[in-house]
């Protein structure tokens, strides 16, 4: 939630939500370790990501402690 890219390797809750790098693969992981070190991302980038953990984090939160109903699974 503080901007900096990261790598999932492991199956998890918020896998594929848009705010970390996903890999299947040693090899994908590599890949991306070395992306993630040597590119440059602008700041609305780190901000989307930054912003998008945030309200993810939040919901998750939201959902796990208060039974409004709204939300079945």
């Amino acid at each position: 939630m503080h901007g900096k890219p990261v790598i999932l390797t492991a199956d998890n809750h918020y896998r594929g939500k848009g705010f970390t790098i996903d890999v299947s693969s040693e090899e994908e992981f590599y890949k991306e370790m070395e992306n993630a070190l040597t590119r440059v991302e602008s700041s609305e980038t780190v901000e989307r990501r930054t912003q998008l953990a945030r309200k993810y984090w939040l919901l998750y939160q939201f959902h796990g402690f208060v039974e409004l109903g709204l939300f079945n699974e």
